[in-house]
């Protein structure tokens, strides 16, 4: 009887030097992350030692053509100078983010569809369909033209990036929303050919 005793002595002082290691660790790693939050949030330190807020650091970025500057505007279709069908920060980001014509041209007509997936009449359900293959056609040709090879973009996610500037405003973002719920319950099938236009 003394014997079973001792061993559950035994488990229990290994159980409670057990919880306290793992007070410990959780401890430490609570420390480590509260560290690490603090280091990401409130104004950012510049080069020049001058504090600045993120939206601050996000339009000096903007405005020094770093990154390109959203389209931000109530329209949904924004501004497309050149009438490609592509509002311009997008065509913009295009020529900063992919390298390769062929890469650029397969963006431009994915982000064309998408942005006639905001302005297409959702009660219309042939244009919807017509919406939707071209949609289909545009996403196949990324695919082909982004493989991720030798440094590319992933093709998801470049679909990714482009879905994300074309919905970037409320409004964008609820016309978007509004043809996917039209188009719920439809299928396409994936083309076999190059649908790159």
């Amino acid at each position: 009887m003394e014997q079973s005793f001792h061993c559950r002595k035994e488990t229990l002082v290994s159980d409670l030097s057990d919880e306290a290691s793992v007070s410990r660790t959780a401890a430490s790693a609570l420390v480590l992350v509260m560290a690490l939050a603090a280091c990401g949030s409130g104004p950012t330190a510049s080069r020049a030692g001058t504090l600045q807020s993120p939206s601050t650091k996000l339009r000096t970025l903007e405005e020094s053509d770093a990154i390109p500057t959203p389209d931000r505007g109530p329209s949904l279709e924004g501004v497309d100078a050149n009438g490609n069908g592509v509002r311009d920060d997008i065509d913009h980001f295009i020529d900063q983010s992919y390298a390769s014509r062929p890469q650029q041209s397969a963006a431009r007509q994915l982000a064309a569809n998408l942005q006639k997936t905001l302005t297409v009449d959702k009660q219309d359900r042939i244009a919807l369909r017509a919406v939707s293959i071209a949609g289909t056609r545009a996403v196949h040709c990324v695919y082909s033209r982004f493989v991720g090879e030798n440094g590319d973009k992933r093709a998801g996610a470049v679909v990714y990036e482009l879905e994300a500037l074309t919905a970037n405003t409320r409004p964008r973002l609820m016309a978007y929303l509004a043809y996917n719920k039209a188009m719920d319950g439809t299928s396409s099938s994936l083309p076999e050919e190059d649908t790159c236009v």
